[in-house]
């Protein structure tokens, strides 16, 4: 075979070769939602686990008039004309010349929205249902460090839009059910230390003394000892958030005799001096200072130190606790009500796996017993399902290359590609054949053009039908139509071309 005429079939066979090396795993099996026999990654159909798919909460107000506002200010006005809003239920914006966006996370109203803009003289174009792309991409990427930190290994987070032009945030996990995955989500993690106390006149007032932003690092849960009697998280404050804690403590009293140890007092409990750890705005524990901090803060080392522990009441909550402070909050909470939990069992994902593979067999023995039929001769039928098959191989070494997870979706894509390859083979093999004996090369490679030009248009055809279905996110329906636009360009480009050198070899033309 001489090496220049022949080149796209070596091309093929590279191809083919760098596939298996991808495919097949090169170390031991490991536990993951891949198949320990073969080195790919697999979906939910076909490992079992829970889909997530839910909206983000909220409205977004664009184009709103900044002019001798700022952001702070702005936030704080609406928290207060609502009332039951906090802080982080509100995000202002600026933009470009004076003009910026307000988002609001809650379940509110747009009219309301639009009211309480108009009350604070601000001018502003549409108000719509959703959040803007920031929230949505700052959103998924917490997401994202939850589940590393929670330790649900093989989670992907991705957005999707429906055909109305709505945002979904979509959440899938391997080997999870949905109870699991959903206890993770539904809360934004928004976690603070609130200074609880009375004030000079008596009235009981509340004051946040640290955030998230004021935490420099996390370490990990630790059990109850004989300093602190409950399960604690370990942390390091920022110095701001070191100097402020400080401050605010030991000018509120904390650190006088009556503010010491005085939460678990018999201290009515308007009276009492505790220091509260909100988890989304519930308590998770409370607790006074003690004497050992007091002197700390007294003494002024606690801005030097930074050292601080945050408490719960069990094992669980430090757990949550952590994950939170590690990962940070959610700028806007999933809207849980209006999505949607799929969970496929481990055992329902094998027998798809299963039965994918039977009907792929079955499809190959089908293809190649029709070719057969047609031809007689096995040594056009059998190069033409050979040929088919690499573009099953090839996409199948892609697909490991760039970790993407295989679903039903794709197998069908498979499935398509297999039958369409070898409707594109049987157009060449007519084309070549059924003009009588082919007694040169220019023969063969005038019939080879005009069939390749037949299936050249047909392709672009097929990727022009199925583009919306792959830039669109619909569902199953986007990864068929990946498998299968990447099935017949690998086709045109690559197997086809081979399949006619071969074709040409077998024939002996010179």
């Amino acid at each position: 075979m001489n090496i220049r005429q022949f080149w796209r079939v070596i091309v093929l066979i590279l191809l083919l070769v760098l596939s298996v090396v991808l495919i097949v795993p090169s170390g031991p099996p490991q536990i993951t939602s891949s198949d320990s026999s073969l080195d790919l990654n697999y979906g939910l159909d076909l490992s079992g686990g829970t889909r997530l798919r839910a909206p983000l909460l909220g409205y977004t107000a664009e184009q709103v008039d900044f002019t001798y506002r700022n952001e702070v200010e702005i936030e704080e006005n609406l928290v207060d004309y609502f009332g039951f809003l906090s802080r982080s239920d509100v995000d202002a914006t600026l933009g470009q010349g004076g003009l910026g966006t307000i988002e609001i996370f809650s379940d509110i109203s747009e009219e309301d929205f639009k009211l309480a803009l108009d009350h604070l003289n601000l001018n502003h174009n549409d108000i719509i249902q959703g959040v803007t792309s920031q929230t949505r991409q700052t959103t998924i990427e917490v997401l994202n460090k939850k589940f590393d930190e929670s330790g649900l290994s093989g989670a992907t987070v991705q957005q999707s839009i429906t055909t109305t032009g709505q945002y979904f945030i979509v959440i899938e996990v391997p080997n999870y059910n949905g109870s699991q995955v959903r206890k993770l989500v539904e809360k934004r993690g928004s976690v603070e230390v609130i200074a609880n106390f009375p004030d000079a006149t008596g009235e009981n007032k509340n004051i946040v003394v640290l955030t998230q932003s004021d935490i420099a690092t996390v370490g990990t849960v630790q059990e109850p000892g004989i300093s602190i009697s409950s399960y604690h998280v370990p942390v390091t404050l920022t110095e701001s958030g070191a100097i402020k804690f400080q401050k605010t403590l030991h000018s509120n009293g904390f650190t006088s005799s009556n503010g010491v140890n005085s939460c678990t007092s018999s201290l009515p409990p308007e009276m009492r001096h505790c220091i509260n750890t909100v988890l989304d705005g519930d308590i998770v524990y409370s607790a006074s200072l003690s004497s050992g901090l007091a002197q700390t803060i007294i003494a002024g080392d606690l801005a030097s130190s930074k050292n601080f522990v945050m408490t719960s009441v069990n094992q669980s909550g430090a757990e949550l606790l952590r994950l939170h402070l590690r990962a940070g909050a959610l700028p806007a909470p999933l809207d849980l009500d209006s999505g949607t939990i799929d969970f496929v069992s481990p055992s329902l994902a094998d027998n798809f796996k299963l039965y994918s593979l039977l009907i792929g067999i079955l499809s190959i023995f089908a293809v190649a017993a029709v070719v057969f039929l047609r031809y007689g001769k096995i040594k056009v039928a059998l190069p033409m399902v050979v040929t088919a098959l690499s573009e099953v191989v090839i996409l199948l070494g892609f697909s490991s290359a760039i970790g993407l997870a295989l679903d039903l979706s794709h197998i069908a894509g498979f499935i398509a590609v297999i039958g369409t390859g070898v409707d594109d083979l049987i157009i060449i093999a007519d084309e070549v054949m059924s003009g009588g004996d082919i007694s040169s090369k220019r023969i063969f490679q005038n019939r080879f053009k005009t069939a390749f030009w037949i299936i050249g248009a047909a392709a672009l055809t097929t990727i022009a039908a199925l583009s919306p279905l792959a830039i669109l996110s619909l569902g199953d329906l986007r990864g068929f139509a990946i498998i299968t636009i990447l099935g017949v360009l690998l086709g045109v480009l690559i197997t086809r071309p081979a399949y006619g050198d071969i074709l040409r070899f077998l024939l002996n033309l010179k």
